[in-house]
């Protein structure tokens, strides 16, 4: 039996860095904030933590304080 392991490589621009702060987002389609956290952040983007009910998709501008 043969097992076949696969490495996931990361083809990013600029490092991540771990950082936990709360966030509020604003999304326009809403017309209301929503409350989150970061869990990393780069020169190029964050990753965020929202609540399932968030209604933010692919594609929507939206603005981060």
């Amino acid at each position: 039996m043969t097992q076949l392991l696969e490495t996931a490589v990361e083809n990013r621009r600029f490092n991540r860095t771990d950082l936990s702060w709360p966030v509020s987002l604003w999304l326009p389609e809403a017309n209301r904030f929503f409350n989150g956290r970061t869990i990393n952040v780069a020169k190029g983007g964050t990753l965020l933590s929202l609540p399932m009910s968030t209604p933010v998709r692919p594609g929507h501008v939206v603005e981060i304080n």
